[in-house]
């Protein structure tokens, strides 16, 4: 459900380029980044720490979107 109060933020963190965004991006679903349509490079991102570790870029990511972190803990699945 989408409600006009809430801003719904997505992070590409693999995959091909959009529009000549290379990924890592974001997309953000506002009336401003045209509701999701435009992507955003992580670097261009006031306040978040671009890293290629993936556990690391979700814990970004939370902190972005103000989540309290500091007991989270997040393990990669060994396969």
């Amino acid at each position: 459900m989408y409600k006009k109060s809430e801003v719904l933020l997505r992070i590409d963190l693999v995959g091909a380029t959009h529009r000549g965004i290379p990924t890592p991006h974001v997309h953000i679903f506002d009336d401003e980044h045209d509701n999701g349509f435009l992507a955003i490079p992580l670097d261009k991102l006031e306040k978040y720490n671009l890293t290629e570790d993936i556990i690391e870029s979700l814990q970004e990511f939370l902190k972005y979107n103000n989540f309290d972190i500091n007991e989270l803990s997040i393990e990669q699945k060994l396969i």
